[in-house]
């Protein structure tokens, strides 16, 4: 049971929206003959948790953090942080940046991927309980020292009207080679 105030929120929520908010809700159906009940009222409970988080962790940064968005290895783990969602699928795009080509991370990251090779597909599949991805050492092109690279993770998960898309930012990191420091440790 709700209050007036709460109710008006919601229907503000909703209207504004087009979703209800996180939750759990108990809808009742009854029929009704002018105002004689027909049959008996049928009840359903629905809980509604609609994932909201989806932060790039590692490798790399923004565009403006650039100087400090590297790594020393040309098989990165890609991490990221998503809040706890049974039924979302996942996918990684990898795409190399190019100064004299691209204008914009989000032209690279729409521009030819190395992962997926498959460039019918848009985002590589990943497991949807896990928050990392090991780029691939068998199948795929390594990533070169000294290049830039773009990535981005998708979440998605099927809503009662279509299946939905979550884009994570953009993050850019350089592949730099280790100096004796990075080697020896």
């Amino acid at each position: 049971n709700i209050n007036n105030q709460q109710s008006e929120a919601l229907v503000s929520y909703v209207s504004q929206s087009g979703k209800l908010p996180n939750g759990q809700y108990l809808f009742r159906f009854s029929l009704y003959n002018n105002i004689t009940p027909v049959g008996s009222a049928i009840s359903r409970t629905i809980t509604i948790n609609a994932p909201i988080s989806l932060d790039l962790l590692s490798p790399g940064g923004y565009f403006s953090d650039l100087s400090d968005s590297y790594t020393y290895s040309t098989i990165p783990l890609f991490t990221w942080y998503a809040d706890l969602c049974y039924k979302c699928e996942y996918g990684i795009r990898v795409c190399e940046f190019n100064d004299y080509e691209h204008t914009s991370l989000q032209e690279a990251i729409n521009d030819w991927s190395l992962v997926p090779m498959d460039q019918t597909q848009k985002y590589y599949h990943i497991e949807w309980n896990t928050s990392s991805f090991q780029y691939p050492t068998v199948g795929h092109l390594k990533l070169e020292v000294g290049k830039y690279y773009v990535w981005q993770i998708r979440r998605s998960y099927s809503t009662t009207i279509e299946t939905y898309h979550d884009y994570s930012q953009i993050y850019i990191f350089e592949v730099r080679t280790p100096d004796k420091l990075q080697m020896n440790y």
